[in-house]
């Protein structure tokens, strides 16, 4: 089995996810004069840089901020945790844009038990496009995926459409 690792294609598409430098400084107020600062992810979660979720032991870490070399070398560690995440989840051999698609919806969603059980992996991994169970296409089952904390989210639909785009067709 292969062992999947992501490109660096998907990179600017998870900055712009996750945050890029324009939304932070406008809308977010968490980046000044090249310094990213903690803020809320959205789901109340402490979060700084490109995504990357601060644990608890971590918060004196980035009190004072980090620079845009570390905002991407984070970020860059995190996709080394995905891709690990990946290679345990994923039994089935995938294109690079389904691995960058699949990396990207990981480390947004999580590795847990309701992502690895899930209907969406388990057609993955059967190669399956149509459930003939549920009477759901993989595109559905992937774009369910659109809630946090169990509210909808019009951020999580768009992402996961485009997600979906870099999937199926590799247009990143």
């Amino acid at each position: 089995m292969q062992r999947y690792k992501t490109s660096d294609k998907i990179i600017n598409t998870l900055k712009n996810f996750e945050g890029n430098i324009n939304y932070q400084r406008d809308i977010k107020k968490s980046y000044q004069d090249g310094t990213f600062f903690i803020h809320d992810d959205g789901a109340q979660y402490p979060t700084i840089g490109y995504g990357h979720k601060i644990k608890s032991n971590e918060l004196e870490k980035f009190k004072n901020g980090i620079s845009e070399n570390e905002a991407e070398s984070l970020l860059r560690n995190d996709l080394d945790n995905v891709e690990n995440d990946l290679n345990q989840i994923i039994k089935v051999p995938l294109s690079q844009n389904k691995v960058d698609a699949l990396a990207s919806f990981i480390f947004n969603v999580g590795a847990g038990e309701n992502v690895t059980n899930s209907n969406t992996i388990n057609m993955i991994n059967k190669n399956l496009e149509f459930n003939p169970i549920t009477g759901k296409t993989l595109e559905s089952e992937f774009k369910e995926w659109n809630t946090s904390n169990g509210v909808f989210k019009e951020a999580l639909k768009d992402r996961r459409e485009k997600e979906w785009e870099i999937y199926s067709d590799g247009n990143y």
